[in-house]
């Protein structure tokens, strides 16, 4: 398989969930789960700012994918 192709399904991959939270705060619903835990660690890594990357762009695309890695990251880790 090719970069390209990775890029491709990682980027369908990242549309499936962005469709799959909607409008939701957190994966089922309005309280984190533990599924939460693993798709947080997954688009917190794509969102790095150190990795410029096709599938960081797919995922800044989707604000709620944004809004949901902001949500954990206050729920668990505010200051």
């Amino acid at each position: 398989m090719t970069p390209a192709e990775q890029n491709d399904l990682a980027i369908a991959d990242i549309n499936a969930l962005a469709s799959l939270l909607g409008e939701k705060a957190f994966l089922m619903g309005g309280q984190p789960c533990g599924a939460d835990a693993a798709v947080f660690a997954f688009v917190a890594g794509f969102l790095a700012p150190v990795f410029v990357t096709p599938i960081r762009s797919a995922v800044e695309k989707h604000q709620n994918l944004v809004g949901y890695r902001d949500r954990i990251l206050q729920h668990y880790f505010q200051g």
